[in-house]
């Protein structure tokens, strides 16, 4: 299982959190440290040059009286709050007592003044050359009369109180640098809440239409930008449930438009054969078959028509041509059926040519539908509209019966593929129900537009539009 999103970046943000607090700490621990023992040894070796040159500890007479010479040392000792060495010109110890301090030779400070010379040092830290059992700062400048060395002043400082020091900058520092981190998760909250727990509820959203819930629904945020990706997925939600209901229904009407001739075909074929319809009467059943492999055969093309205007669009063959002629044309292909339905064709034309650009084919199928339909739905004795006019440069076809009409709960289906209005089954089962869903193909895929309008038990009347051509000069 993946882990998610939010938890690799809890993770990574603890991880990295925790090292940049240890690496500050460390670093701070050291640059603390050594800033502090700069500042210090720095400091207490200008006191030690300060002292140097006091005129009590140059004047000879003044450092017999051991007393003035001890109180003076004690006062300086105590204000630094560190030790003082103080030496004669051989490094050996003048205050205190060479024997208070375990270990001591003069040379030891000799090799001090030696080694900062050689290093170009004004301090050292480390334990005196196994004087003391910790580290201090040790400074020291020495006492001049004119070029003559008088003796040698050493001050020490514990390097304890540093580290007292150094700890409690670094206590700070770690609380500063906690504090930091913690105001650097309400980013990551905010972006939990803004981004992360929307993201979440989308990819439960995704997970339950991939296992075909198409029903449910992400909930969306108001703000625009939190809630476009929800609305967004909704929508494909719908629309794939939309096309799933939409195939379902397309499989089924193919199924029943194509079982009831096969039905018939194969039962009267079978009569024939088993000699249940005798010979002389086999012609009248053969026409039937006959008629019923057209209707499939009718079904084939019209599904192949649909298939081909939505692949190919843009393949269309634009010619100019007449359209006022044309719908001459399809409509006398009709003449046989209006006889018979007693049923008059009224053309209002203009008497000039009226000029289309478009595929001729394809609108020639547009009209022999539109026609077909008005003739199969009017009613016996009636008109049938047919006009063509030209308004605000585009040219306007329109197609109008007095038939059953068409009822409210169905005008907005009647382009879907094989939906066939209930009460039009009753006169006329042969239709298959993609008549006006090629019509619709058709006039889109012009990039024009078909409108209907109809009242049940009156008429409909279809009209659509077409690029007006320019005459021929």
């Amino acid at each position: 299982m993946k882990t998610p999103v939010w938890t690799k970046i809890v993770f990574l943000s603890v991880v990295l959190g925790v090292f940049a607090v240890l690496f500050l700490s460390a670093a701070g621990f050291f640059l603390i440290e050594n800033r502090l023992t700069k500042d210090l040894g720095d400091h207490y070796y200008k006191e030690t040059l300060r002292i140097a040159e006091d005129a009590v500890l140059v004047d000879e007479e003044i450092r017999e009286d051991m007393d003035a010479f001890f109180q003076a040392t004690s006062y300086a000792s105590d204000f630094q709050r560190c030790k003082i060495w103080f030496t004669d010109e051989k490094g050996e110890l003048i205050l205190p007592d060479a024997g208070s301090v375990p270990g001591f030779s003069g040379r030891m400070v000799l090799d001090m003044f030696k080694t900062l010379e050689e290093e170009d040092r004004h301090y050292m830290v480390g334990n005196f050359y196994d004087c003391f059992d910790e580290d201090w700062i040790s400074a020291g400048a020495k006492i001049m009369s004119g070029d003559t060395i008088k003796g040698y002043i050493v001050l020490h400082y514990p390097m304890g109180r540093i580290y007292q020091y150094r700890d409690f900058f670094q206590l700070i520092l770690i609380c500063c640098l906690i504090l930091c981190y913690l105001l650097g998760t309400v980013p990551l909250i905010v972006y939990r809440s803004w981004v992360i727990r929307p993201l979440n509820e989308s990819l439960k959203g995704i997970r339950e239409f991939t296992k075909g819930n198409l029903a449910y629904r992400i909930p969306a945020e108001q703000d625009q930008d939190k809630g476009y990706l929800a609305s967004s997925l909704n929508f494909l939600a719908e629309q794939m449930d939309r096309n799933g209901q939409y195939q379902r229904r397309l499989i089924s009407n193919i199924s029943h438009d194509f079982r009831t001739p096969l039905t018939s075909i194969r039962g009267y074929a079978s009569a024939i054969l088993d000699g249940t319809i005798p010979p002389e009467t086999a012609e009248k059943y053969l026409t039937i078959i006959i008629h019923e492999t057209e209707r499939l055969e009718k079904l084939t093309e019209n599904l192949k028509t649909l298939d081909f205007l939505e692949m190919n669009r843009q393949l269309l063959r634009f010619q100019t041509f007449d359209i006022c002629a044309m719908l001459r044309k399809v409509a006398e292909a009709f003449e046989v059926t209006c006889t018979e339905k007693e049923l008059r064709l009224v053309f209002q034309l203009p008497p000039k040519p009226l000029l289309v650009a478009a595929d001729p084919e394809q609108i020639k199928m547009v009209l022999y539908n539109l026609i077909e339909n008005a003739v199969k739905f009017s009613k016996r004795r009636s008109l049938i509209q047919l006009e063509a006019y030209e308004q605000n440069g585009k040219v306007f076809v329109l197609i109008k019966d007095h038939g059953i009409g068409i009822s409210p709960g169905s005008i907005e289906r009647i382009w879907d593929r094989f939906y066939k209005q209930d009460n039009s089954r009753g006169k006329d089962r042969n239709g298959s129900g993609l008549g006006l869903s090629i019509v619709k193909e058709i006039i889109d895929a012009h990039g024009e537009h078909i409108n209907v309008i109809s009242t049940e038990g009156i008429g409909t009347e279809f009209i659509f539009s077409l690029q007006k051509a320019a005459a021929a000069e």
